[in-house]
């Protein structure tokens, strides 16, 4: 299996940060499963691709908010108030070690 990395947070207004793992003592996806999908944008895309993702029903996370909190974001806040205060979490994803 796979070392993870961090846990990926995306926000609305398109904006992205990471947590380490290593700030993450605990976390937990509930009934994950399998999601297949196609959108078709633009005519120079192919219109055959299907995507796959996995999707969770709830998701839960115990993290160091003193270490979250050295984060910086984009705005004036750091991660771990951005999180907190904005409700504006769109996804959350997974990344691994050795991945780009």
């Amino acid at each position: 299996m796979e070392k993870l990395k961090a846990i990926q947070f995306n926000f609305e207004n398109c904006e992205s940060e990471q947590i380490p793992i290593e700030y993450i003592p605990y976390f937990n996806f509930k009934n994950v499963y399998t999601n297949l999908s196609h959108r078709w944008d633009h005519e120079e895309e192919d219109s055959d691709v299907l995507k796959t993702g996995l999707e969770c029903d709830g998701f839960t996370m115990i993290a160091d908010w003193d270490r979250v909190n050295t984060i910086e974001t984009w705005e004036e806040y750091n991660l771990a108030d951005r999180i907190s205060k904005f409700h504006d979490l769109v996804d959350v994803d997974l990344i691994f070690k050795g991945r780009l």
